[in-house]
């Protein structure tokens, strides 16, 4: 039974990673696949070609890709091969000698961010040589797109951008059996729920898969802990980066770290000592042998209790900063369409300080007793045993004294003294 015990839980991390990986790459397909399903608007013949790239685009969404991006996949290709990679665009235009296609499907993500539809240019072997121009996209700049680091490098990868290619809403055609559509619609919303949370399930799946081999073995308890924080953080921002360019906002994706942690969490790895021995390194093998109550350990805290009233208010905090004002400014077509975006910035020195009111409280030292319990671990493996307290249970209140009258401060106001202009920056 010992030697079953051990090996399951030499192997624990391994299926555990696995299982991870197994589950990523299943949501990967499931996801490119299944809006393929239903009608089939490429092999319409009743529709226009103009009619069909536009429902086309509909249903398996745009392009995403960044100006080297662009570059990389489109330049020194011919107009068929572009148009067998991302879909076929407008026909070739001739104008002044200059062979031109605008793809509309495509999105361009500039170095500010902003969204842009390119039109080509091509030689007479009908090769693309160049962008031509870059139209406006109706989509407002995107913060994370401007600001964030690696941006144009990483919407350059055609792996990442394919996975954020369909449309944010997806697109699924209902059949006639209620039932059919609601066993779908849940398999979709469960698909949707692990795509989301990919850049967790991967990198950390493939570094538990790792995290047994003899070589981590010898890894110090520092290097246990770390990379999985360090895989969920770089992977949350990469997919950021490519969500962001799909249309959700940026800020729903801070909550990936958290589900980085609730996974390592799940399956207790985050305690070094929990997980592998401090003497043999084994993985997995610690576990408890014992418990019992150690001691109750003593602490006091000063608490306020009932408002006495009013005693004395005073101006505090006496400080200078910089604040800014932001205007959009657009410049439309006769049409309504959007030609220009700029963002005008006013930058000011203000002066200002705070306004508190303070007021007495009775003041008590509270006792408070808190039962502290002492575990006892042991290595399965090698026998090393070492022992840990933890607080268990509930604080108890012991003990209460009157210590006399304290003034507390309630911030009323901040007043503004002064408000200097600095200067104006015009961003495109």
């Amino acid at each position: 039974m010992k030697h079953e015990k051990e090996h399951s839980s030499k192997y624990e991390s391994n299926i555990m990673g696995l299982t991870l990986i197994f589950v990523s790459v299943i949501t990967m397909l499931f996801m490119n696949l299944y809006k393929r399903i239903g009608y089939d608007p490429e092999n319409d013949t009743s529709l226009s070609v103009e009619k069909r790239l536009k429902v086309l685009t509909g249903q398996r969404g745009y392009y995403y890709m960044s100006e080297k991006g662009l570059c990389d996949h489109c330049i020194g290709m011919t107009y068929d091969e572009i148009g067998k990679k991302y879909r076929r665009g407008e026909e070739l235009i001739v104008k002044d000698s200059i062979k031109t296609a605008t793809f509309s499907n495509i999105v361009v993500i500039d170095k500010h961010g902003q969204f842009r539809t390119p039109t080509l240019s091509f030689d007479s072997n009908n090769v693309c040589t160049d962008w031509y121009r870059m139209k406006a996209f109706d989509r407002s700049r995107s913060w994370l797109l401007d600001n964030g680091p690696f941006v144009q490098e990483l919407l350059g990868i055609d792996l990442l951008t394919k996975q954020v290619q369909d449309p944010p809403y997806g697109y699924y055609t209902p059949t006639k059996n209620w039932f059919i559509n609601l066993l779908f619609g849940l398999v979709m919303l469960f698909f949707y729920a692990l795509w989301f949370i990919l850049p967790v399930l991967l990198p950390v799946g493939i570094y538990y898969a790792l995290l047994p081999l003899p070589l981590m073995k010898w890894a110090p308890s520092w290097l246990i802990i770390a990379p999985p924080a360090l895989l969920s953080l770089l992977g949350a921002y990469i997919w950021a980066v490519a969500l962001s360019a799909w249309g959700m906002h940026w800020f729903f994706l801070l909550f990936f770290p958290l589900e980085g942690y609730a996974v390592a969490m799940a399956f207790s790895v985050t305690n070094t000592t929990d997980y592998r021995c401090e003497k043999c390194h084994s993985v997995g093998t610690i576990k408890k042998v014992s418990t019992r109550h150690c001691h109750n350990l003593i602490q006091k805290e000063r608490v306020y209790g009932k408002c006495l009233g009013f005693a004395y208010s005073r101006n505090e905090n006496y400080r200078v900063e910089n604040e800014s004002e932001s205007e959009k400014r657009e410049t439309l077509s006769y049409e309504g369409k959007l030609i220009h975006q700029a963002v005008i910035t006013n930058r000011y020195e203000v002066k200002k300080h705070d306004v508190v009111n303070y007021y007495n409280y009775e003041t008590f030292e509270v006792e408070y007793s808190q039962p502290v319990y002492r575990d006892t671990m042991k290595c399965s493996h090698c026998g090393y045993s070492f022992e840990t307290d933890e607080y268990r249970g509930e604080r108890m209140e012991t003990g209460r004294k009157n210590v006399g009258i304290t003034a507390v401060g309630r911030l009323a106001k901040t007043v503004v003294d002064d408000s200097k202009y600095i200067d104006t920056t015009v961003r495109d």
